[in-house]
């Protein structure tokens, strides 16, 4: 309530109340009268360094909370390792560096990715580099990749620059799952469809209680193209089909509900539970402490000399799966819960889901369904109500149903 106080102003309120007829407490006056114009101190972060002590009638500082960590709090101690206009690489100590994003509402525009790679570099050459956050102090997380970029190239017929762009991000995000040394995300509110990937793509997450992950592409009339897709084959159909004598179309029909529906996860809990964070994946309650927690569990991953996992093998079911997706696709749109658009991209979505039209169920490396993303995500960028998509959503915030 005091915070609050202090930002509507201490003096202007205590105006207010003493002309609507309030009483004002007599020790409030004193710290004014004082020259003591806020309960708090701040620097210049931000961060509360001290608070009115009425019994002393002064300030009084307020030790340092170690738990909590904030990307303006590194940048204020010290330069940046490298920044450019959508990114910045911030020293968090002990040999852990921290990606920042701060592109307009942490978009992955191409400065991002180039500070990624940068990161992932300097990760894999800096002996003295022992582990990296992806994190940042904004309002989300990061809200996607930004569609007004792939608007005005598709509109031009700039597939291949589409396709270079989206292939980058793809590989920044392989090699950062790759990487020698430990990666680790740290997701607050909203990560949505690249952001959800970026989540995905590390060895680690740490997540905010509020965490609000998704993977939203379907809504702009687009399937997710950075791994995306391949994560939750990973995750929910691969991991069922090692179990003998499992069917994998429950598993599928999952994958294909929760992208095709753009669910997301009203919770950590619930984003846990539509396979965007794993088990394995920390949960922390305090937002302030997630930075700090995200760096200790790269220390973590690091002091036990644990290594990036290996190349998976993923179940592709073929054209048997594929069959039976697509009949559940066509189902939905016969009942008219979809349009035709909607049920061109759930064709699309089962095809990538099946590991395409192979003649019978195999294991294959995750290398064949990144390019299964790429392939639809152009082929849906070309066409005309794709595009009329992503210019109302731009235009208004609000998805397109045609």
């Amino acid at each position: 309530p005091f915070q609050l106080w202090d930002a509507l102003g201490v003096a202007q309120i205590v105006q207010k109340m003493e002309a609507d007829g309030r009483t004002v407490a007599g020790w409030v006056k004193t710290m004014l009268d004082a020259g003591c114009d806020t309960f708090y101190r701040t620097d210049e972060t931000g961060r509360v360094t001290g608070f009115f002590d009425w019994d002393t009638g002064r300030y009084r500082n307020l030790p340092p909370a170690a738990r909590r960590v904030t990307a303006a709090g590194l940048r204020a101690q010290q330069r940046p390792v490298a920044e450019n206009a959508g990114a910045s690489l911030l020293n968090m100590g002990d040999g852990v560096l921290l990606l920042e994003f701060h592109s307009k509402m942490n978009t992955l525009d191409e400065a991002v990715i180039e500070m990624m790679a940068e990161a992932r570099r300097v990760l894999a050459e800096d002996d003295s580099v022992v582990g990296l956050v992806v994190g940042n102090d904004g309002e989300n997380f990061c809200a996607g990749a930004n569609i007004a970029v792939v608007a005005g190239a598709a509109e031009q017929g700039q597939l291949e620059q589409i396709r270079a762009a989206v292939t980058s991000l793809q590989n920044t995000l392989t090699a950062f799952r790759y990487s020698p040394k430990p990666v680790v995300t740290a997701v607050h509110n909203r990560a949505l469809g690249g952001g959800a990937e970026v989540v995905m793509g590390g060895w680690r997450a740490v997540a905010h209680a509020e965490s609000y992950i998704g993977l939203v592409e379907p809504g702009v009339g687009l399937v997710p193209a950075a791994g995306g897709v391949t994560a939750l084959v990973r995750r929910i159909l691969s991991a069922a089909m090692r179990v003998p004598h499992t069917d994998p179309l429950p598993a599928a029909q999952q994958i294909l509900q929760t992208i095709g529906m753009a669910k997301v996860g009203g919770s950590a809990a619930e984003s846990r539970a539509l396979g965007y964070l794993r088990d394995t994946d920390r949960v922390v309650m305090n937002r302030d402490h997630l930075l700090f927690a995200a760096k200790q569990e790269a220390l973590s991953l690091a002091a036990i000399a644990a290594g990036p996992p290996a190349p998976a093998q993923l179940f592709a079911g073929g054209r048997d799966l594929l069959a039976a997706l697509e009949s559940g696709v066509w189902m939905m749109q016969q009942a008219g819960f979809i349009s035709a658009h909607d049920a061109l991209i759930g064709r699309k979505l089962a095809f990538i889901i099946a590991g395409g039209d192979l003649s019978a169920p195999q294991w294959v490396d995750e290398q064949h369904f990144l390019n299964l993303e790429v392939d639809a995500f152009i082929e849906l960028a070309a066409t005309e109500k794709t595009q009329a998509r992503i210019r109302h959503m731009l235009k208004t915030g609000k998805p397109l149903r045609n």
